[in-house]
């Protein structure tokens, strides 16, 4: 999880930020949630797809799904083989 560069994937709640993750309101009560990453280089549409599909997972588990609205994933930087 990366805030990128402005640091605009971020979410705070009291003194505890969130890097990598921003969450906005969107019309009928939903959020849309926005994901900074940072990924070694493999195939990044599919690796987005894979994120995406485990919010849904993640927020229906929650018992959030029909809260969820759209989910985008950005990616700041690719790193090393070796990086994490």
């Amino acid at each position: 999880m990366d805030a990128g560069p402005a640091r605009r994937h971020a979410t705070t709640s009291g003194a505890v930020e969130v890097a990598g993750v921003s969450v906005v309101a969107e019309s009928g009560g939903r959020y849309s949630v926005e994901l900074g990453l940072c990924a070694q280089l493999v195939p990044l549409e599919a690796l987005a797809d894979a994120v995406s599909d485990q919010v849904a997972a993640a927020a229906a588990s929650a018992g959030l799904g029909d809260r969820l609205g759209t989910t985008s994933v950005t990616f700041h930087d690719l790193l090393d083989e070796g990086a994490r």
